[in-house]
């Protein structure tokens, strides 16, 4: 470990009594396979790497060919879920902590995940940037996005948690009706299949939000006889809850491919979710637009036509009135914008795998929400 002057030690001592039962994150450090490959070379942690290969030559040879062929823990380009949400196929929200000293590994992910700093400091990679994220500090990173982490210090605690994408899209809506700089990039995260960065937040920590944190961390680890995925997600909005109301306009995003043309895909996506009769001429004017270039802006960015998002946003709607509302079928059909009930029970089936009636009988519990 790092030598630390009398005052940094201090400081050093009260975060350890700060964190209580989540103090041993981090592990055994004199056990890290990784801490020696640090201190024989620094430098070869200053960029990240695409595999454990690259990261050997960057050593002497001698050295190097005292260290595995396979890395002493898992590195895969593209993470998916299944790796992270087991033995529990349910559950919603996990806890992965990052392991210290482990070369900064480029990837992207299947899944949703925040990056906090409970204790000391790590790095963070993305887009040829290298950005040094202290404690209280976090980013919110999106499927799809190149990324790396590394800390280098025993007493770094880093916290990855994660969420199913399919989840955050049904439980988290509600945040994105909240106009501004998080809401844009949460649309954007949910329906644009370019890459859209992460969000960061690199400034002063907030007692409040770090709490948030060692809640659900102590949820995630502690409560294992009874977990209960409605408490992680409910917990995990409060974080997003906090983080908007304390620190929206401090929020920075990184790493972001060029917008094309300058037009907001989030608010397009955020008139359509709340006006379901629109029609593309409609929509098309509210923007300024020509059809055919906004049709194939869309198309472009999200990988769907405006038909295909405006159902979406109709059976999304629909789902929430089945299970909220005691209002007739008819209604709701009519509601969503419908005027073939046919058609509209062709569309809830195919998204849904069952009738609306069968649905709401079931209260969601008879087939799987859609994964986007």
């Amino acid at each position: 470990m790092n030598e630390l002057g009398t005052c940094e030690q201090d400081m050093y001592e009260q975060g350890i009594s700060e964190l209580g039962r989540l103090e041993n994150l981090s592990g055994d450090m004199e056990k890290n396979p990784y801490r020696p490959y640090y201190f024989e070379n620094p430098k070869a942690y200053d960029s990240p790497i695409r595999s454990w290969e690259e990261f050997c030559r960057r050593f002497r040879t001698e050295f190097a060919a005292h260290m595995p062929k396979e890395a002493p823990t898992y590195m895969n380009p593209f993470l998916e879920e299944s790796a992270y949400f087991f033995p529990n196929p349910k559950d919603e929200v996990a806890l992965v902590v990052n392991c210290g000293y482990c070369p900064p590994f480029l990837h992207r992910l299947a899944f949703i995940k925040i990056v906090y700093v409970l204790r000391g400091s790590c790095f963070f990679f993305i887009g040829g940037e290298k950005i040094l994220m202290k404690k209280g500090s976090f980013c919110l990173v999106g499927p799809n996005v190149e990324q790396a982490v590394y800390s280098c210090n025993d007493e770094d605690i880093v916290v990855n948690l994660i969420m199913r994408f399919s989840s955050f899209a049904e439980s988290f809506l509600g945040l994105m009706w909240e106009q501004g700089i998080m809401s844009e990039f949460l649309w954007r995260m949910l329906y644009s299949r370019t890459d859209n960065g992460c969000l960061m937040y690199d400034g002063k920590e907030e007692e409040i939000i770090t709490e948030n944190v060692k809640d659900l961390c102590e949820e995630i680890l502690f409560e294992t006889q009874n977990p209960s995925s409605l408490i992680r997600k409910s917990m995990l909005m409060l974080f997003y809850g906090n983080v908007l109301r304390l620190h929206e306009k401090e929020l920075i995003v990184l790493g972001r491919e060029g917008r094309a043309g300058g037009y907001q895909l989030a608010d397009m996506i955020f008139y359509m979710e709340n006006n379901l009769t629109c029609s593309l001429p409609k929509l098309a004017g509210t923007f300024n637009l020509s059809e055919g270039y906004l049709s194939r802006y869309l198309r472009k960015e999200t990988g769907k036509t405006f038909a295909q998002l405006l159902c979406e946003f109709r059976m999304r709607r629909a789902e929430k009135m089945l299970l909220h509302t005691d209002f007739s079928i008819e209604k709701i059909v009519e509601t969503v914008g419908y005027t073939d009930k046919s058609r509209f029970y062709r569309n809830f089936k195919a998204m849904y795998g069952v009738s609306p009636v069968k649905y709401r009988k079931g209260r969601g519990e008879l087939c799987q929400y859609p994964s986007n």
